[in-house]
């Protein structure tokens, strides 16, 4: 059955409205106002770190041969709380490469959702986005002429990459975002040359996918299932 023939758009146009975009600002606001709150305040308690140790390295029993050396003390608390910070960054970077999984995977398998619902009495098991697409525009919709879809699929490549690392979508990404392959600068951390492959990105290594970016494709999904709630109400 195509779209056009389908008797029940309105309901779907009222389910997306009213189930889907809200479940999407939904884990966009779990995201930021609860995950990434977490990771707040990282320099001020490696800083702490730092002093604490300071503290614990100076109160130790003077060395009998006097040679301690303040200097040694002072650089060995700073690598312990660089060492502490180093690690929950990477967490942070693999945290927000993995979300981009979450959001690509929720709008695809909302989508064959109601491919499954509306376009075959028994549907495939496991139908391909391709699929989707075909369905849709044999109604007269062209989701690929969305203006969100570039996002969408630069943002399939992204999820692409942080599941599987290196591969064909990690050389399509880099040719069009090279700057997600480059490590940010950061005041803790010396700035490194850019990966030549991508080998752990679920560890905060290889791919830089930035909060910044994660709120541009939560925006480009909000933005295509509005775009398609307009144009089932005007089959």
């Amino acid at each position: 059955m195509s779209l056009s023939q389908m008797s029940n758009l309105p309901y779907w146009a009222y389910f997306i409205q009213e189930v889907i975009l809200p479940r999407v600002r939904c884990l966009r606001e779990v995201y930021n106002r609860r995950i990434l709150s977490a990771f707040e305040g990282l320099e001020e308690e490696a800083r702490r770190i730092r002093e604490k140790e300071w503290e614990r390295l100076i109160s130790q029993p003077a060395d009998p041969e006097g040679d301690t050396d303040l200097s040694d003390l002072a650089e060995a608390a700073q690598e312990v709380a660089t060492s502490h910070y180093i690690s929950l960054k990477e967490i942070q970077q693999g945290i927000i490469n993995l979300s981009t999984v979450h959001i690509y995977h929720l709008f695809e398998q909302e989508l064959l959702f109601i491919f499954r619902n509306e376009a075959l009495p028994h549907p495939p098991s496991d139908p391909k986005l391709p699929e989707v697409v075909n369905w849709f525009k044999s109604s007269g919709i062209e989701l690929e002429s969305f203006r969100s879809w570039p996002n969408l699929d630069e943002l399939r490549l992204v999820a692409n990459v942080v599941k599987h690392a290196d591969g064909p979508s990690a050389n399509k990404l880099r040719s069009l975002r090279p700057d997600m392959f480059v490590p940010p600068e950061d005041d803790f951390l010396r700035k490194l040359p850019p990966p030549t492959c991508v080998f752990r990105p679920l560890v905060g290594e290889d791919l830089y996918v930035t909060t910044d970016e994660i709120n541009l494709y939560f925006g480009a999904v909000e933005d295509f299932w509005r775009e398609l709630i307009d144009k089932l109400k005007i089959l």
